[in-house]
Parts: C-alpha cells; structure tokens; sequence
C-alpha cells in the first residue's frame, strides 16, 4: 500500500463514523437507534453540509492536505452507485462562544462548538494537530485515532455530528 494511502486509513475510519448516511455503528450494530429499534439516519434531501479546521491536522498535515483528504474520504461513499447521500464542505467551523475562529485547538473552544453542535448549528470536523483536546479530556492519545459521532438528533434523523482527530497519532508520534 502506498504511503499517501496509509496515512489516509486513520482519518478514513474516524470520517467514515461521522457522515455514514446510516449512522455509525459498533458491534454490528447502529450507534443510535429509536425506540421503535430504527436507526437515526441523515436525511438525504440535500447534501450533508459539515464544516472544517481552519488549522493542521498535524505537524506533518497543513490544513489544506487535511481539506483534501476529508473531501477525498467524502467522495468515496458520494460515488457509491446504489446510494444517494451527498456531502458539501459549508466553509470553515463557525465561531461560537470560547470559539473566536480559526484553529480548534484549546478544550474550551472544542467545547464551545460541540455545544454549538448539540444545537444542531453545524458539523464540525476537528483537527486536533498536538492531541491537546485529547489529553484535556481525559483521553489516551497514544491509542485513539479519533473520536465521531451524531451531536443532535431529531424524532427521526441526524441533525448535526462532529469528528476530532488525532494528529499526534497521524503523525506516529503517539506510539
């Protein structure tokens, strides 16, 4: 496998969580389901609008190479024949409360957007270059790749969801 393909298997897998128009699933199974044992899914309407870093995804990484993988990683299942989900990059995530603008890299201000999130406002896709988000937060930086997954929900569907990744872990400095 090419090196350009190795490197795009860890945010494949945190990506393929966030937008899937099935929802996520572990254990074979969907990661919200309703009470009726239907999962949540994401309308397919129009397409699911999320919004990125405006920093690196890691040292190694510049924000533009990372806008190019999550696209790439998008298009996969866009181009998948027998479905009709649609993803369009909405710009770079909305300043909100702690969040000012630009690079996410503080847990105040991924808290603020992942509140803005829960309001079902936006879809973040967070690049978290040094894992300081991770580490904040109480999370192993060595063994996570990233985390993902639906902020709000409706009755019936998936109004909003977020995606962090690790770019200690990217890098292979975690290891």
């Amino acid at each position: 496998m090419p090196a350009s393909q190795k490197t795009l298997l860890p945010v494949a897998t945190v990506l393929a969580g966030l937008l899937l128009p099935g929802s996520a699933a572990f254990a074979g199974g969907p990661l919200a389901v309703r009470s009726t044992g239907a999962p949540y899914v994401w309308s397919t309407a129009a397409p699911i609008a999320y919004r990125t870093d405006n920093g690196p995804l890691s040292a190694i990484v510049t924000e533009a190479q990372a806008q190019a993988r999550v696209l790439a990683m998008f298009n996969v299942w866009q181009n998948v024949t027998t479905s009709n989900i649609a993803y369009a990059r909405a710009g770079f995530i909305n300043p909100t409360g702690a969040f000012t603008g630009g690079d996410v890299d503080t847990v105040a201000e991924y808290n603020a957007v992942n509140t803005d999130c829960g309001n079902g406002f936006q879809s973040p896709i967070i690049y978290d270059s040094a894992a300081v988000i991770f580490i904040d937060l109480g999370l192993d930086e060595t063994s996570i790749i990233g985390f993902a997954g639906p902020c709000d929900i409706s009755a019936t569907q998936i109004v909003s969801a977020n995606a962090v990744m690790n770019g200690l872990f990217q890098d292979g400095k975690a290891l």
